[in-house]
């Protein structure tokens, strides 16, 4: 018998291109020696399973059983809620021989369900992060004892909740065991919470981005984080409410939320104006001075990267720099 055992299956039409890569990757003996794999992918109506793959003829909880007496490597690619729920009434007896990992449809994120003999869940997962860029997620530790809150995630992470009603529901679902989704552009480190899966598409789910523009699901919770500066560049006689009035036109322009900005920094002579200070105060944004009028604005505050998203002139005469911060969210908790 080969050290490894390795079955892997492909849930759904998008996750096929993910399972090829990564049974070519694991079949190449170059990157693993000594291992058997087969991947395995369930059609839909009408699709024709192609090598290297075998059609599944069977359900799915029957193909997952089988694959528990004849393999020691289980990779799933799929809705990891799913892939609990159907690798659950195996785990207990096989916990100590089998290494389950789950790989979302879009090939972003691996996550080890069971570590294996000698950790061989989350090597494997290290592996397909270094050959195929798929981020490695150890849920192994963070699992057992788990205890998320949205409320203490945006917090963690200095975001703003845009619905709260929507909030309730999303904690309602994961209590009662139903998938949520949640979908980013950022990196993030830690363990996504059982049940919550990596996708952007679905009835309700978790978007995290300073942006309006795309609502991927049906009913979308905003997570806003603060991310982005505003530089303000204007003549001295300026008025504070056209300076707040063309702001509003600029973020709307840019399909940014109000609640996005962490820092608005203008010229000296405005960082004491009465009716900049009230509008940064009641908003919680940090006003600051303009260190330099020209140019060359340097994004770089407290180790973060700024990108510089758009410098515009306005029918005002006024000028906006605005730069957002290159972030790394948190499920650490």
């Amino acid at each position: 018998m080969a050290r490894y055992e390795i079955s892997g299956i492909s849930v759904s039409a998008e996750g096929a291109a993910v399972g090829r890569r990564i049974a070519e990757t694991l079949k190449d003996d170059s990157i693993i020696s000594d291992a058997v794999v087969k991947w395995y992918h369930r059609p839909e109506p009408g699709e024709t399973v192609e090598d290297p793959f075998i059609p599944v003829t069977t359900s799915l909880a029957e193909w997952v059983g089988a694959r528990f007496r004849d393999s020691n490597v289980l990779i799933i690619v799929g809705n990891i809620s799913r892939a609990f729920f159907l690798t659950a009434p195996y785990a207990e007896d096989y916990a100590a021989s089998m290494a389950i990992l789950v790989i979302d449809e879009f090939g972003k994120f691996c996550v080890p369900l069971l570590a294996g003999r000698r950790n061989e869940g989350m090597d494997f997962a290290n592996l397909l992060e270094q050959e195929l860029g798929i981020t490695a997620v150890n849920m192994l530790s963070a699992r057992k004892g788990y205890d998320f809150s949205i409320e203490r995630f945006a917090s963690e992470n200095n975001m703003t909740i845009s619905n709260a009603d929507y909030a309730r529901e999303i904690m309602a679902r994961l209590g009662s065991g139903k998938p949520v989704g949640i979908y980013t552009n950022y990196r993030f480190k830690g363990a996504l919470p059982l049940g919550m899966e990596f996708t952007d598409k679905g009835e309700i789910g978790i978007y995290i981005s300073p942006s309006f523009s795309n609502a991927f699901f049906h009913r979308t919770l905003w997570l806003i984080p603060r991310c982005v500066i505003v530089d303000l560049h204007c003549a001295p006689s300026t008025l504070a409410h056209t300076i707040l009035s063309t702001l509003e036109k600029v973020l709307k322009k840019l399909n940014l939320y109000q609640e996005a900005i962490e820092k608005i920094r203008v010229p000296s002579e405005y960082t004491e104006d009465k009716i900049l200070v009230t509008y940064c105060q009641d908003r919680e944004i940090e006003l600051g001075r303009l260190e330099n009028s020209g140019n060359r604005v340097q994004f770089a505050e407290g180790g973060y990267d700024y990108q510089v998203i758009s410098d515009m002139r306005t029918d005002d005469g006024l000028r906006y720099r605005v730069a957002m911060k290159n972030i790394e969210l948190s499920f650490l908790g």
